[in-house]
């Protein structure tokens, strides 16, 4: 593979105030690491020719005595690793020595003296220790209103991203569906060279959504879920969106996440990020983003999922219908004589939290798990279709909610997504309360949660559960209760925390979508689930 051209840079790594704005984030060893970046004026000249005629222009060669000495190393080996994810969706890592041959940066090495050679083995151990990476262009902005001037800004920056794309009218455009708060499109690259088509995904951010998700989290998120292979490369996070790869296949819908073929794939793949994700190291990445580009927490900086219900509690507007569904509740309230919407809502999650907080472990969870955000290769008619991948061929994407949560909401969450859009309730799993044996019962619930633990305690959850390279994790039947028991005592909560959502996106979407009936459908969950675990708790110290 040809070498690519590397960036126009600053000199060293002390940037100007316009220079800071653009970096590339470079994950190595699990650390979070800035280094210059800059598209030069000649570049984005030529770009700009290439989306009025459609025609490539030459790349400019950069000028070696304005650049800094390791800026040409690094810009190839990381454009290098770009063109390379698309021959793969999760490139391994590669050794700086294997990088293709780039006269410019061999000869530049060559001529460098003693002190800056050390700084070249700086850069050096970073490169040879290369997990994943993506540009950080925060003055891009795609404009939201679909017209021609939002399709020419879409492949300018693309152009820009991709340094071997070279002619705009060689991308093409098509507006996928299936979130109901973001515009996501597909963007395909007819390669000259290969005669192959490159995709990619430019998902922008639904107007206001910052005011309830966290852009900083989800882009460090998603940069250490592809250093782990669960997520496919992020290439760039621009004002307001991302640039990330393409996964082949097909996501699910509602009907198929109860397919007793799929759902062991689900169980097991969730049960992988929660083991090998590692929280802290997300946080350190998050808090040292935030210190290089010297911005505080977002309005939607959170630390966990309670900080966030209450965070969204704050900014709860009055929905009447809401409220009066909370008042045909307060027989079961925490507080009766609250009688505002904000002031119900905020004494239920200090309550639940109580309540559940110690039941369930606390992991990186998705949050999201919808039929939409899981896709798999192909839908087979039995598990032996599927012991051809030695690696778990289902992957999740949209890491938007992605935070330390329990476990046990990440699996109760998905269970009520098995009711869709359209909340058909009876397709989620209800369960069946033992007074003898103080536990929940239900047998789909039961073989999920197996599913999971034997993939949570294998050697390598990361393998195929269909796969004879499987080892299951030999769990005992009183790991897979103590599991059923936690996502029973946590269902009630995706209704709540959806509820809460829906009201707030009722003030602030322009998407076409009945937001307020919708938050109304998904908090009265919560109630029911509560009303419920009430009776049991009573009837459990009744009988003590």
């Amino acid at each position: 593979m040809s070498s690519i051209p590397p960036r126009i840079a600053t000199p060293d790594c002390t940037l100007t105030d316009n220079e800071s704005n653009s970096s590339y984030c470079l994950l190595t060893d699990g650390d979070l690491h800035f280094l210059p970046y800059e598209l030069g004026n000649a570049n984005s000249k030529n770009h700009s020719n290439a989306s009025t005629n459609g025609r490539s222009s030459p790349r400019p060669v950069p000028n070696i005595g304005n650049l800094g000495h390791d800026y040409p190393i690094y810009s190839s080996f990381l454009n290098n690793k770009t063109v390379s994810s698309f021959d793969s969706p999760n490139p391994s890592s590669t050794h700086l020595s294997s990088m293709a041959t780039n006269s410019n940066v061999t000869d530049h090495i060559s001529i460098q003296n003693a002190d800056n050679n050390k700084h070249f083995d700086t850069i050096h151990k970073l490169l040879d220790n290369y997990k994943s990476h993506a540009i950080y262009l925060p003055n891009d902005f795609i404009p939201l209103v679909d017209n021609a001037a939002q399709n020419d800004k879409i492949k300018s920056l693309l152009l820009n991203i991709f340094t071997h794309w070279t002619a705009t009218d060689k991308v093409s455009i098509k507006k996928l569906t299936g979130g109901i708060t973001n515009m996501l499109l597909k963007c395909c690259y007819s390669n000259p060279n290969t005669d192959m088509a490159e995709t990619v995904l430019v998902r922008t951010y639904g107007n206001g959504t910052d005011l309830i998700i966290d852009r900083d989290r989800e882009f460090v998120s998603h940069l250490v879920l592809n250093s782990l292979n669960l997520a496919p490369p992020i290439h760039a996070r621009f004002g307001n969106g991302l640039v990330y790869g393409f996964i082949e296949g097909s996501s699910l819908e509602y009907d198929q996440l109860s397919n007793n073929t799929i759902y062991p794939l689900i169980a097991s793949k969730l049960a992988c990020l929660h083991k090998i994700t590692d929280v802290n190291k997300i946080d350190e990445s998050l808090n040292k983003l935030r210190h290089k580009f010297n911005c505080e927490a977002g309005e939607a900086s959170q630390d966990d999922i309670w900080s966030v219900l209450l965070d969204w509690i704050e900014k709860l507007p009055m929905i009447k219908p809401m409220l009066d569904l909370c008042l045909r509740n307060m027989d079961i309230a925490t507080e009766q004589s609250a009688m505002e919407l904000k002031a119900i809502l905020y004494n239920e999650v200090r309550w639940l939290q109580n309540e559940i907080g110690s039941t369930s472990i606390n992991v990186i969870s998705h949050n999201d798990l919808l039929s939409g955000n899981i896709i798999i290769p192909e839908i087979a008619a039995s598990a032996r279709e599927y012991e051809k991948y030695e690696k778990n061929p289902v992957s999740f994407i949209d890491y938007e909610y992605m935070m330390p949560a329990p476990r046990a909401f990440d699996i109760a969450n998905h269970f009520m997504e098995w009711q869709g859009f359209d909340c058909d309730k009876s397709r989620i799993p209800q369960f069946t309360y033992n007074k003898a044996s103080r536990s929940y019962e239900n047998p789909i619930v039961w073989n999920w949660c197996e599913n999971y633990l034997n993939s949570f305690h294998s050697s390598d959850p990361t393998l195929n559960p269909y796969s004879k390279h499987f080892t299951s994790g030999n769990i005992k039947e009183v790991s897979i209760q103590h599991l059923v028991n936690e996502v029973a005592y946590h269902y009630g909560m995706p209704g709540l925390y959806w509820g809460i959502w829906a009201c707030i996106q009722s003030e602030i979407s322009y998407i076409d979508f009945d937001y307020a009936t919708y938050s109304c459908e998904r908090l009265i969950e919560y109630w029911n689930w509560k009303r419920a675990y009430l009776l049991n708790k009573a009837q459990n110290s009744a009988t003590i």
